[in-house]
């Protein structure tokens, strides 16, 4: 968000809000490459081998891609 009242304990409610209450775990994944997205778990499935499935929280390995790790 873009406000001129901004501080650092409003940026942190925030984070909490979104990561504690709102974020959906069970459906998104998290990429940190070429400066971050959100990405669907059945996309994430689509890069990793077979045999293996995205954790509840699933961040991409920016160094292997097709690899999460938590």
């Amino acid at each position: 968000t873009r406000r001129a009242n901004i501080n650092l304990g409003i940026l942190l409610i925030e984070f909490f809000e979104l990561y504690g209450r709102d974020f959906n775990y069970i459906k998104t994944g998290i990429r940190v490459k070429t400066g971050g997205a959100y990405l669907s778990k059945e996309e994430m499935l689509k890069a990793m081998g077979t045999g293996n499935r995205p954790s509840m929280l699933c961040i991409e390995d920016p160094i292997q891609p097709g690899q999460t790790g938590v």
